[in-house]
């Protein structure tokens, strides 16, 4: 019978790729960024400045940067940027530690769903799997993404919203058309 026929070695990750190239080309981005975090050698001051509430939320229990505290109130009331990444920091300090590792962590899986997103998108309008897959490429290897995804700024999460904020949009569109 067919289902006692043997594979051939590899034909199992083969089958997954073809099933599921957008997941695992972000999972992939994910690993391959964790194995190299330290190549980017330098804390930025971006770091320490966008990461440290995340950390003075876990330290101290409250959401507050003390690197901005000479800013009349803005220890206080940390509104000036999305608190997206200072709250993903601060579940990656509360999990693993403090740690250049753990600041970057929320960056690169950020990195990794919006190329999984952007494969999601290029489907979703192109109908083409062959197309998506070379578009969430080349976001996996654009150099400057990769950087932007290990120095920990809000810059990958953002994409990342943009892309499924534009999901939403082209399946909102495709289920208003079903409806007309």
């Amino acid at each position: 019978p067919a289902r006692h026929r043997r594979r051939a070695p590899g034909a199992t990750m083969i089958d997954a790729l073809r099933r599921h190239p957008g997941p695992l080309l972000a999972l992939a981005f994910i690993v391959l960024q964790l194995l190299d975090v330290t190549s980017y050698p330098l804390f930025l001051y971006d770091e320490a400045l966008l990461n440290e509430a995340g950390w003075q939320l876990i330290s101290d229990g409250r959401f507050r940067s003390d690197i901005r505290s000479l800013h009349e109130g803005f220890e206080t009331r940390y509104l000036w940027q999305p608190p997206a990444l200072a709250l993903s920091a601060a579940l990656s300090y509360a999990l693993f530690g403090l740690g250049i590792v753990q600041t970057r962590l929320p960056g690169i899986l950020f990195g990794g769903l919006a190329i999984w997103a952007l494969f999601q998108l290029v489907v979703e309008v192109s109908g083409r799997r062959g197309t998506a897959l070379i578009a969430a490429a080349l976001l996996f290897f654009w150099p400057p993404f990769v950087v932007t995804a290990k120095i920990s700024r809000m810059d990958t999460g953002a994409i990342l919203m943009l892309l499924i904020a534009t999901i939403g949009v082209v399946r909102s569109e495709e289920h208003t058309s079903e409806l007309q």
